[in-house]
């Protein structure tokens, strides 16, 4: 007969209930993701025209080129030891890149492959760094379980997720660094915050509009703060303390960290090209100089039918748009665009159709729909209340203003290249976390949170 000690021993323990409670919106969150692993046409081959595979092809490109031999210049061609240099966005992505397809050899279909994975798997590890920093920052796991799927469910999420390229890379950069900035402000923990920044300047310059909003938020804090008129020298002492302490924060120490390293990577990059050409090209007249004065409009080389495109006030509204359709499920996109519900697209690609041939948007194109004009107006009113009675205004704040912080300098860019939205992400992150804390105070049921995030799975 076995003893009772060993009857209980073999009896199975009872569930922790506290373990379920903490990690079940994450595995809900990961069964959504994997969607976008099954769902798509074969990955291994170009099908989807346009913007999409061109710059997937211009990446894979400049990654199979990468290597010492060329001191890590970035080029898509070399004919008669003449480079044909691409130096326009940082090292990080395409060494990525080359260390997934390194082992492959030339089989280029598998390359092709393993490159759109890993940006499947960017975006969502990008998706997880949303939901930890929204769980610190709601204390509820379903309600960012639930906002991560919301925002990522959109058409441009789960249409350019595996589009081989920096905005790809730069998404996962912004929310790395948005969770290290998310740490800093609740634990102090400085060098964290730094590191990913750092990591996240190598993926892309994106991320710098997302450091821009927080350095001079923080700032502001700092000075409100500190100021005391009661101080022994009166206003203008108090001033003069309050303007001394703003400068020695860490806000600004980590400002200055970040627009350096960010100087150095693209220093590293004109030097570079510079070097591989012999020399020979005026460093005004160098193509990656060229392309950054282009894209932040300050040459000639728009034309008037583009100008009048991108004028601020038609600029702006296509924005807020851009920011209505970013906020929409991909189902009811497809329908509003008269297309198949399916989470593929074959023979036919979003920017091809709504953009052109090349991705770029038409001269002349009918003016947008004012539903996603009114939904974007609405996303941003809702987002903006938000910032009122969540916590942590300054990081909520943060990822209000890192799109417009990005579209804004970048016009000439941004307004030419639809897939641009993606850095939007902020926003609508904001608006789903918003939308769902107005849930949770009406009903007072956290397990009605849990549903919707179920259903956002969907």
């Amino acid at each position: 007969m076995m003893s009772s000690a060993g009857m209980k021993a073999l009896r199975f323990s009872k569930p922790d209930r506290a373990w379920i409670r903490a990690w079940l919106p994450l595995l809900v969150l990961l069964l959504g993701l994997s969607s976008m692993f099954v769902f798509g046409n074969d990955r291994g081959h170009w099908y989807r025209p346009g913007a999409h595979d061109g710059i997937s092809s211009q990446s894979m490109a400049l990654a199979a080129n990468l290597s010492p031999e060329h001191n890590f210049l970035m080029f898509l061609q070399r004919l008669d030891s003449t480079y044909h240099p691409y130096n326009r966005f940082p090292v990080g992505t395409y060494a990525l890149i080359k260390l997934a397809i390194l082992p492959l050899g030339n089989d280029l279909s598998a390359q092709i492959w393993v490159g759109r994975l890993l940006m499947l798997l960017l975006t969502a590890a990008g998706a997880v760094l949303a939901y930890l920093a929204l769980r610190r920052l709601t204390g509820s796991g379903w309600i960012a379980s639930a906002a991560t799927m919301a925002a990522f469910s959109s058409y441009y999420v789960l249409y350019y997720n595996d589009m081989v390229s920096t905005q790809v890379t730069g998404i996962f950069g912004i929310l790395l660094t948005f969770h290290g900035m998310v740490v800093f402000e609740q634990d102090g923990r400085f060098r964290q915050l730094l590191v990913k920044t750092c990591a996240a300047v190598l993926l892309g310059w994106h991320v710098m509009a997302l450091v821009l909003p927080f350095v001079v938020l923080g700032l502001a804090v700092t000075l409100v703060r500190s100021y005391s008129p009661r101080t022994t020298g009166g206003v203008v002492s108090g001033i003069r303390s309050s303007v001394i302490t703003a400068l020695s924060s860490r806000y600004v120490r980590y400002g200055a960290i970040a627009g350096a390293f960010c100087a150095a990577v693209m220093a590293f990059n004109i030097a570079n090209e510079y070097l591989a050409l012999d020399r020979e090209v005026p460093l005004t007249r160098l193509p990656t100089v060229m392309s950054y004065t282009a894209r932040l409009g300050v040459d000639d080389q728009i034309t008037s039918e583009q100008a009048s495109r991108l004028a601020w006030g038609p600029y702006l509204r296509e924005q807020v748009s851009r920011i209505g359709r970013m906020s929409t499920p991909y189902f009811v996109e497809q329908r509003r665009r008269g297309r198949p519900l399916s989470l593929d697209i074959p023979g036919l690609s979003f920017a091809q159709q709504e953009t052109g041939d090349a991705g770029h948007l038409p001269l002349q194109r009918a003016a947008l729909p004012l539903l996603a004009g009114l939904t974007g107006v609405f996303v941003m009113a809702v987002s903006a209340a938000g910032l009122f009675f969540m916590r942590h205004k300054l990081l909520i704040a943060t990822l209000l203003l890192a799109g417009w912080c990005w579209v804004i300098p970048m016009r000439t860019f941004a307004g030419t290249h639809e897939f641009e939205t993606l850095f939007h992400i902020g926003t609508t992150l904001v608006f789903f976390t918003s939308g769902l804390l107005l849930v949770r105070w009406l009903v007072r049921r956290e397990w009605v949170i849990g549903v919707l995030a179920v259903a956002a799975a969907g």
